[in-house]
């Protein structure tokens, strides 16, 4: 693994070679493994019927390109044994050209929020939320408000979730006055990330989208979303420069 022709998406991609003994069997300190035309030193472990290779691809490779591995070996009768793939591995990145080299004038995420009248049963999708978040959105509005908050850390009502020890309610939410339901929140802010693979996590009800372009505001590329009902889940991406990088989280209920 990963298979021949196989694309594999992952920040973490790695080499996994079981060899196998037949008629004849593998001849010790004789494993050799190249990426790319050049020669890798993978961990081999012998086994009761082989030897397993593995190998942790270090610098990771460009995303979407083809890379090609060779294992050769020689068995007991002092033959040569080769298998030559290729495959492509992927993964999320942020670009560098979008970075800014220092912060803001203002610490903070700007939150905005739109609520529907209650009753209104929207949509349980993210194109209900980007619709309702738009400018000249046709979903009416029972209340618009901005903040600048320090912590995402958000709650729709005062039921405690337990998994954070700071929730707040959402801002402008009154249960008693318009209820807890229909309502989208736009996230944006400059985030400062070191070089190096990067990784997120979100608990939400319902769904989310986060993006990373030119600007906040920017819906594209998107990093990560997920459409509908409730989601408990991490992903990971790759900064290659270190810098502030712009990011945009949808989130709606």
């Amino acid at each position: 693994t990963p298979a021949p022709n196989r694309t594999v998406d992952t920040v973490t991609p790695a080499i996994r070679v079981e060899i196998q003994n037949r008629d004849t069997t593998l001849s010790p300190g004789t494993v050799k493994l190249e990426l790319n035309g050049k020669t890798v030193v993978p961990t081999i472990t012998t086994t009761a019927g082989g030897a397993v290779v593995d190998y942790a691809i270090a610098p990771l490779p460009a995303s979407g390109a083809t890379n090609t591995a060779k294992l050769s070996f020689k068995d007991s009768l002092a033959s040569e044994v080769s298998s030559e793939w290729s495959f492509v591995v992927t993964y999320r990145s942020l670009d560098p050209a979008n970075r800014r080299p220092g912060p803001g004038l203002q610490r903070g995420l700007k939150v905005r929020v739109v609520q529907a009248p209650t009753g209104s049963a929207l949509a349980n999708d993210l194109q209900r939320a980007e619709d309702q978040l738009a400018p000249n959105s046709t979903i009416p509005a029972f209340y618009q408000t901005n903040a600048v908050l320090q912590l995402i850390d958000l709650a729709q009502d005062d039921r405690t979730s337990g998994f954070f020890q700071n929730e707040t309610l959402v801002p402008g939410l009154d249960e008693g006055l318009n209820g807890t339901d229909d309502f989208a929140v736009e996230i944006t802010a400059w985030l400062e990330l070191p070089a190096g693979v990067q990784r997120f996590g979100l608990v939400t009800d319902d769904g989310y989208k986060i993006s990373s372009g030119r600007s906040p505001n920017d819906k594209e590329p998107v990093l990560a979303y997920h459409n509908g009902g409730t989601a408990s889940e991490t992903f990971d991406f790759v900064v290659s420069e270190a810098g502030f990088y712009p990011f945009r989280m949808l989130w709606y209920e």
